[in-house]
């Protein structure tokens, strides 16, 4: 109970405090400048697709929107599929499973996809670029007159012999007695009951139950007059005809004049399936066409040169008019034009201003000074070119022009203001800083202060001349300046410096400078982009860092006019080729390098800009107006732009994959997978994404998942080409972004069948041929050396016995010699020596043999069957038998082998010794001097015979030619004279 008085005291005071803020915000309102007034109502937009554009014919029988926002028209030679940028066409020449291309009627499936009816297939399902047709035990559907759907999936379809129920492919007949055949397009109301209508009655079905209401004597459903459904959010359902409403009662049926119903709790549609030429949108607008006109609320909005048949309004509130000259688009404008002369002729405006009375002035070329208040738009002709406008702080308004300054009086005029020190010439540019201080630049000049006491910056000693074109005035204190052709001035504290190309700037020529709220200034370039500036307050010139973005990044241009910024962070900028917002924080993540590319929303003739050339010789070129609306100048008029209205692109966009081509043939889809043959390695896939304002502004992506690869930009491009994917099981998988999120991918599979050559059995089959091979090349090599053991064995015994034979040459004749008197005693110590010396050498043979012997098997086995092992795979990998191998991997190949083969032929030359032992070598006879060659070989051994005192005489007979190896008899016979040589160890003589 305490607690009473003190909740009243507060309810009091807070009503008490709303009630003051309440009269606050009158107050405010009223108190708004009497000059103040809101921006024109942007306009209505229209767009036109014909046969030029992919439509076959101009004749429609349907006009739907699917669940995923795609376009479906039905004609008479063909199904068109529209996104906004393509038509894909379904036809017997695109699609085998089709035998007509003369389409009735079409009708949206809630679960995606639309329901077509075909005047030869009967029913068929189109979704995901496969075309199903619908079949009763086997067999199509005959022709019918109307399909309706409200579930997904499933559908009801009325011929002129039955009323089928479809449930996917598969149809199931509801009734089939002519006397409850629909002769209408049939409806299910709220509480799920079926009704259609016959020629005479209509009809309810309800649980597999059928009830009939007789219609009224004399009305008679007409197929070729138009009947509609109407159903309230209560499940009541009534129809119109014969221009009566009729509303089936307690009573029965109860007509009356056909009702303005509310769209919000109304709903009308054709009955009879056709497309419909009026439309009440859920906005309470109605939609209507009469003849080639297309009214809003009774208001025309749009004129064809062809009669509209049907109307559309798709989920965006674009309307859609079918006519017999062309799909037509009818959007309300984004931006709205002011300054249009009443002479017609396009207004060229250069420069804005708002005064603080929030009127927007601009002036041009032309001469002409406009002004946009609460009076509307005035404007007069001056005749003298206008280059800048800038109010004072003092309230008066200024003008640039070619003959100096010039005050703006009223009624709109200019009065130059000749005096001591002031500009007669053209001046670019007029500003006021922060504290009120007036800056103009005239040719190469810039000046600061006011009429008549000016300080002058510009011509300075030891400065660049240059002409300066804009202005920004930071919160640091500092003023920036962009010029034609020096970059950006920065004047901080009396000093002047520059910033340009050492800093990073791609282009001298600075149009438009702008700074944020954090202090990072934003510099639109001629022809370089545009440039992002970080620069700390005090901090020299020298330490910008400078980031250029430019059209290579997903901007619009190159050359960038006039920067302004919302109230959601959004840089707007005015080009040649229109305008575009790009949201600030992408910039930032650009520039901190974690974005490869940025999307934009752009600006033009499909927004409702009259020109999208806009202006910025002169500045500012744009504004942003006190109440949020965006100013720009352009070639025609003012372009005004409420940010408001132009939501942020941050929401994923669906995204459908058509199909795949492979050698220009269609590849079907069967259950969810491609199956490419082997021949078929280079193929593409298309994919749409719904985009009708502006379509260009998508960016797709995509990707192989299981390569691992990364997302590949294909920026506009609507087709992935693929020109050798390796065989097996992948995923493809595209994104599509208008600006913000990726969409989740669609993804489609793909199974790529190898060549034979390619298969795991093959390559299984090529190893173990290798392995076999491998095998008998070693048993081969094996058994040579166990035959070249033996030819050894066989030399080995021979040199024994013939050492054994000498030995009792030896004995004999040192028996002999014991005989001898003279020389007995000098004979048996020569004989004794000898005798050891031969035995010891026998030994030493004996030895040497053992150790020939392992020495060439281990050279046979150790050296050369690794060797040739090693020489036979650096072939074949050299030679392509594994693949061609990796380019930087040839070399070490090559080298590798050089060196396997020099190494095998040092061995060779080692085995060529054995062989010559063993008398293994083959003779190369040559005819020649053999008394010459008997000479040469001598005479190689005349130093050795003098040094032992041993006379060396040839007698061999002179021109005797003989045929002979050179090689081997020099070796033989040079052998011979050393064995001589030294078995006569004093003086003697050796012939």
């Amino acid at each position: 109970m305490l607690l009473a008085p003190a909740l009243r005291h507060a309810f009091a005071t807070a009503r008490r405090l709303a009630l003051a803020c309440t009269a606050v915000a009158v107050l405010a309102g009223a108190a708004r400048p009497a000059f103040a007034a809101a921006p024109p109502e942007p306009g209505w937009t229209q767009a036109t697709w014909g046969l030029r554009d992919g439509l076959p014919v101009l004749t429609f029988s349907g006009l739907v929107q699917d669940r995923d926002g795609y376009l479906w028209i039905s004609t008479f030679d063909g199904l068109l599929r529209f996104d906004g940028a393509a038509f894909t066409v379904f036809d017997p020449s695109t699609h085998p499973e089709l035998t007509s291309s003369r389409f009735a009627n079409l009708q949206a499936d809630p679960g995606g996809g639309v329901w077509v009816g075909s005047e030869v297939d009967g029913l068929l399902h189109v979704a995901a670029g496969e075309v199903r047709v619908v079949r009763e035990d086997g067999k199509p559907l005959p022709p019918g007159s109307a399909v309706f759907t409200d579930r997904p999936g499933e559908a009801v379809y009325s011929t002129s012999e039955c009323l089928y129920l479809v449930r996917g492919d598969e149809a199931k007949r509801i009734v089939g007695s002519e006397k409850f055949v629909a002769f209408c397009r049939p409806r299910r109301d709220r509480r799920g009951d079926l009704w259609y209508m016959t020629r005479d009655q209509l009809v309810r079905l309800r649980d597999g139950r059928f009830t009939t209401f007789p219609l009224p004597s004399g009305l008679q459903i007409v197929p070729r007059r138009e009947q509609f459904w109407w159903q309230s959010d209560a499940g009541d359902l009534s129809f119109e005809c014969d221009g009566l409403f009729w509303r089936l009662g307690a009573n029965g049926f109860e007509a009356g004049p056909v009702p303005s119903l509310d769209p919000r709790t109304h709903r009308r549609e054709r009955a009879d399936g056709k497309p419909d030429t009026r439309l009440l949108t859920p906005d309470g607008r109605v939609w209507e066409a009469r003849g080639a006109a297309v009214l809003r609320d009774g208001v025309e909005v749009a004129t064809f040169s062809g009669e509209v048949a049907a109307l559309l309004a798709d989920r965006d509130g674009t309307v859609w008019a079918a006519a017999s000259d062309g799909l037509h688009r009818i959007a309300r404008a984004v931006v709205s034009v002011v300054g249009a002369r009443t002479d017609g002729k396009p207004t060229l405006v250069s420069v804005l201003a708002q005064t603080r009375d929030e009127r927007v002035w601009f002036g041009g070329i032309q001469g002409v000074l406009g002004c946009w208040g609460a009076e509307g738009l005035r404007w007069a002709s001056t005749g003298r070119i206008i280059t800048a406008l800038a109010e004072t702080r003092d309230g008066a308004m200024l003008a640039g022009t070619f003959g100096g300054l010039a005050s703006v009086d009223e009624p709109l005029g200019l009065r130059l203001l000749p005096g001591r020190g002031e500009p007669t010439f053209e001046v670019g540019l007029l500003s006021c800083d922060r504290d009120g201080v007036l800056w103009c630049s005239a040719r190469d000049t810039l000046r600061s202060g006011r009429i008549g006491a000016w300080k002058v910056w510009l011509p300075r000693e030891g400065q660049p001349s240059t002409t300066v074109r804009s202005a920004l005035h930071r919160r640091d204190g500092s003023h920036w300046f962009g010029t034609a052709g020096q970059g950006i001035l920065v004047i901080h504290g009396g000093s002047l410096e520059w910033i340009g190309a050492a800093q990073g700037l791609s282009s001298l020529r600075v149009r438009g400078l702008y700074e944020d709220e954090r202090g990072v200034v934003w510099a639109g370039t001629e022809g370089g982009g545009l440039a992002r500036i970080e620069l700390p307050a005090g901090a020299p010139a020298s330490r910008a860092k400078v980031v250029v973005i430019g059209r290579r990044d997903g901007l619009l241009d190159d050359t960038m006019h006039a920067i302004v910024e919302d109230e959601r962070h959004r840089l707007w900028v005015s080009t040649n080729r229109g305008i575009f917002c790009v949201s600030r924080a992408r910039l930032d993540a650009f520039a901190a390098g974690d974005r490869t590319a940025l999307t934009i929303r752009a600006f033009g003739e499909a927004q409702g800009m009259a020109s999208r050339e806009c202006n910025g010789t002169s500045q500012p070129a744009a504004l942003r107006a006190k109440d949020g609306t965006l100013w720009f100048a352009s070639q025609a008029g003012v372009v005004v732009i409420d940010p408001r209205h132009v939501p942020d692109d941050t929401e994923a966009r669906g995204i459908t994959i058509d199909g795949v081509l492979a050698r220009a043939e269609r590849v079907p889809v069967k259950g969810g997978v491609v199956r490419l043959s082997p021949s078929q390695r280079e193929f593409s896939i298309s994919y749409a994404s719904p985009e009708f304002l502006a379509p260009q502004q998508l960016r797709f992506r995509y990707r192989l998942r299981e390569h691992g690869g990364e997302w590949i930009e294909a920026g506009e491009r609507r087709t992935a080409y693929f020109t050798d994917a390796s065989p097996g099981r992948h995923t493809f998988e595209v994104q599509v972004s208008s600006g913000g999120a990726w969409s989740a991918p669609a993804t489609l599979r793909l199974e790529l069948a190898p060549h034979w050559w390619e298969t795991i059995a093959f390559r299984l089959a090529a190893l173990a041929a290798l392995v076999a091979a491998l095998w008998a090349a070693y048993r081969r090599r094996l058994r040579a050396l166990v035959e070249r053991e033996r030819e050894l064995q066989v030399q080995v015994a021979a040199r024994t016995a013939e050492l054994e034979s000498e030995k009792q040459a030896t004995e004999a004749a040192r028996a002999a010699a014991e005989g001898a008197r003279a020389d007995a005693e000098t004979a048996r110590d020569l004989a004794q020596r000898s005798l050891e010396t031969i035995e010891q050498q026998a030994e030493e043979l004996r030895v040497l043999d053992a150790a020939k012997s392992r020495f060439f098997a281990n050279v046979s086995h150790e050296f050369r069957t690794p060797l040739t092992l090693t020489i036979g795979p650096l072939e074949d990998l050299l030679g392509g038998l594994y693949g061609e191998p990796p380019a930087d991997a040839r070399e070490p190949l090559e080298l590798a082998l050089r060196n396997a083969n020099r190494a095998l032929a040092q061995v060779n030359r080692i085995l060529d010794l054995a062989r010559l032992e063993a008398g293994g070598m083959a003779l190369q006879a040559h005819e020649g001097d053999l008394a010459r060659e008997l000479r040469d070989v001598a005479a190689l051994f005349g130093p050795l015979a003098v040094r032992r005192g041993i006379a060396l005489e040839v007698d061999v007979r002179d021109g005797a030619p003989a045929w002979f190896d050179r090689a081997c008899s020099s070796r033989r016979w040079r052998t011979c004279c050393r064995t001589r040589s030294s078995s006569r160890r004093r003086a003697g003589t050796c012939g």
